[in-house]
């Protein structure tokens, strides 16, 4: 069935070793193609990770839109391929897990004049260019800079690799899209209009058409179609020119197939064909006429093509200094999905909404050491504080808070392993205050906090691994039909325990298993059911840390549902060292200068990119000095608000004794203790939108 024609052309993005279209008819016969030859220039021919080719505004000769390059490193030609340019011609080249490495665009007149064969150079760390770059006469494209690394990891005690230095991209977002659905009355010769329509939108964020040539209604040939602009039931004009059949499919923007369908020539018998998206059904004529004709129905196939492809070459370096050259396996997942709720709204989106938060602290996340397999009860009142409440839940939403996050502590209510049950009246528990979360509507954050098995060590990486599964196999089960209003992080502040650099950055083995924990955590949640494929999901880097050493060290998986997680004490005397100083002015250069170093360096390095950021803690310790922490909160989160980041502020709820006193909210009285911070948290996200 043709079913499988879409689930191919996931898994071969997924995979990136699949040509995915390969079994598609080509454009109209009369339709003229052109060489393309791709050379390579680089210093001794040493390539870097050139891995796959795309084409817009045309089409290669097996009707595919990229290519896999399969080159034998011992020439300096990458890409010989035939291309059938519909007007200008849009080149890209990317590594083999999508990070752009440069694109040009070429007018259908320079394949025209070329008689027959262009050349183009891709240089390296340049861009491409289409002229030979040795004759002066070089004309320069489009260029994409790289700047950040890139990793992929494998789950061994012995390895970690390492790419060349690149930006991450999510694929496909960086073909040129449209979403126009601008109505034309002039269909162009050999080609028909398509007309999309939806009684039931569900989750459709993209809708993929293939095995035929493509254009939207004002003329720009594409092969996908991101975000579809609704005019009543319609969701898309486009043309397609079609020889044997034009295969259709509606995603998710999470790349979930809801369905798909091969419409053959023989219904295109008038200028015109509606085709109807109802509720996992594609239908070719009208569903309420009595003429269904139903295609292909749901898929129970998820697929997230930037989350499980890995393929890598690099130097792979062991715990023991041994450095060998490696090719990383490739790996692919599939799970059944049985909710798709979620909003149409991407990271940077959900971030913004989340606007300020609260955390649960010093409750959930509770870790008593005078006592064992105790009660739910008596774990949640371990560290002070009373049984959480849906009353004390309704007054953080009352005081304006969009967020609540729920540190939660897990280890204690572990079975053995190798499976580590969590206990069920624990989980049943957690998810009670979830709950009264949910019901509130505000975000939540749900982590795992206050563990030690996370230990950061390449000797401590395969039990730490085995365990990580397990445990966040567990909660993702169980909250699998939450929407994106559940927001899961993988840890909290992991770091080297009880080591002189616990708190100094750690080191660069420490920042690598970090890393590579974090991609378990995110192979294991895209693996879960429900939602889980698309959820949103926070990672942290080194203890949460926003220094240098730890921002720049965090890689970035190649999803586009990531958002960062980092702690913000910053000023560290000011704010969370007991013996350090009580005072703190907006009218003290050096005093505001801490603050905007911090939160510049987050949005240089991760949001100025498109990656958001939450600072999933952050507060200043009362000594006695309400008003230099009611000052310092509002220019803190003022600060972070004007470029996107979200901050949540961390309420452990103490408010007397020697130690880090961060309460807020008064749990036992129902009642804020500081409504100066409040306000001054409101104040700061007045702006935020």
């Amino acid at each position: 069935m043709k079913k499988r024609k879409l689930l191919s052309m996931l898994i071969a993005i997924m995979l990136l070793a699949v040509n995915v279209m390969a079994g598609y008819t080509t454009a109209a016969a009369e339709s003229p193609y052109y060489g393309l030859k791709l050379h390579y220039v680089g210093e001794n021919h040493d390539f870097i990770d050139v891995g796959i080719i795309t084409i817009q505004g045309g089409q290669f000769s097996d009707g595919s839109w990229y290519k896999q390059l399969e080159h034998d490193k011992l020439s300096d030609v990458i890409a010989d391929v035939q291309i059938n340019p519909i007007d200008e011609v849009s080149i890209s080249i990317f590594t083999s897990n999508w990070v752009q490495l440069g694109s040009c665009k070429i007018p259908r007149s320079q394949f025209v004049s070329s008689g027959g064969n262009v050349l183009a150079w891709f240089i390296e760390g340049e861009g491409i260019v289409f002229t030979n770059p040795n004759e002066g006469t070089t004309t320069t494209t489009t260029t994409m800079a790289t700047t950040s690394a890139t990793t992929t990891t494998q789950l061994t005690t012995s390895t970690s690799t390492t790419t060349a230095t690149t930006t991450s991209t999510t694929a496909p977002t960086t073909i040129t899209t449209t979403t126009s659905t601008t109505q034309s009355t002039d269909i162009p010769d050999g080609y028909y209009k398509l007309v999309i329509n939806s009684t039931s939108n569900n989750d459709v964020g993209m809708i993929v058409i293939a095995g035929c040539q493509s254009m939207l209604s004002d003329g720009i040939p594409t092969w996908w179609h991101n975000y579809p602009v609704l005019s009543g039931d319609n969701l898309l004009t486009v043309y397609v020119n079609v020889t044997e059949s034009v295969e259709i499919s509606f995603l998710t923007m999470g790349w979930t197939n809801l369905a798909d369908a091969s419409i053959p020539a023989s219904k295109f018998t008038s200028d015109t064909l509606n085709v109807w998206y109802v509720d996992g059904k594609i239908s070719y004529t009208k569903p309420d006429e009595g003429q269904t004709t139903t295609s292909t129905t749901t898929t129970t196939q998820t697929t997230m093509p930037t989350t499980y492809t890995t393929t890598t070459t690099g130097k792979t370096t062991s715990p023991t200094g041994t450095t060998t050259n490696t090719t990383s396996a490739t790996t692919s997942l599939t799970t059944e999905i049985t909710t798709t709720t979620q909003r149409e709204m991407n990271a940077m989106e959900l971030v913004r909404d989340m606007k300020v938060g609260w955390n649960l602290g010093n409750s959930l996340d509770s870790k008593p050491t005078w006592f064992t397999n105790g009660t739910v009860e008596q774990y949640e009142m371990s560290w002070g504080n009373p049984v959480t409440t849906k009353a004390m839940i309704d007054m953080v939403k009352a005081a304006g808070f969009n967020t609540i996050r729920v540190p939660t502590t897990w280890e204690e209510k572990l079975g053995p392993a190798p499976n580590y049950i969590i206990r069920e009246d624990w989980m049943n528990r957690v998810q009670e205050v979830v709950d009264y979360c949910i019901d509130n509507d505000l975000y939540v954050i749900l982590n795992i906090h206050h563990e030690d098995w996370h230990f950061p060590s390449y000797e401590n990486l395969e039990s730490a691994s085995k365990q990580m599964v397990k445990v966040w196999e567990q909660i993702a089960e169980r909250f699998k039909d939450y929407d994106e209003k559940l927001i899961f992080e993988g840890m909290n502040e992991p770091r080297m325990m009880g080591t002189p650099l616990e708190w100094n950055g750690g080191t660069a083995e420490a920042r690598d298993v970090i890393n590579i924990l974090n991609g378990v955590f995110l192979d294991t949640i895209r693996a879960a059911g429900g939602n889980n494929p698309t959820r949103f999901l926070m990672l942290p880097t080194y203890a949460a840390s926003p220094s240098p050493v730890t921002v720049e060290a965090m890689t970035i998986p190649n999803d586009d549902r990531i958002i960062v997680s980092i702690h913000g004490y910053t000023p560290y005397n000011f704010t969370i060292n007991t013996e350090g100083t009580p005072y703190w002015s907006v009218d003290n250069p050096q005093d505001r200068r801490e603050v905007d170093e911090s939160i510049d360096l987050l949005y240089r390095t991760f949001v100025s990119k498109g990656i958001p950021v939450v600072v999933g803690e952050f507060g200043a310790s009362n000594k006695n000095n309400i008003a230099d922490r009611a000052a310092w909160t509002e220019y803190y989160v003022r600060k972070a608000s004007e470029v996107g980041i979200t901050c949540v502020w961390w309420d452990n709820g103490a408010f007397t004794g020697e130690g880090q006193l961060f309460g807020i909210l008064n749990r036992n009285e129902l009642r804020w203790q500081y409504p100066e911070i409040v306000d001054a948290l409101m104040r700061g996200v007045e702006n935020y939108n």
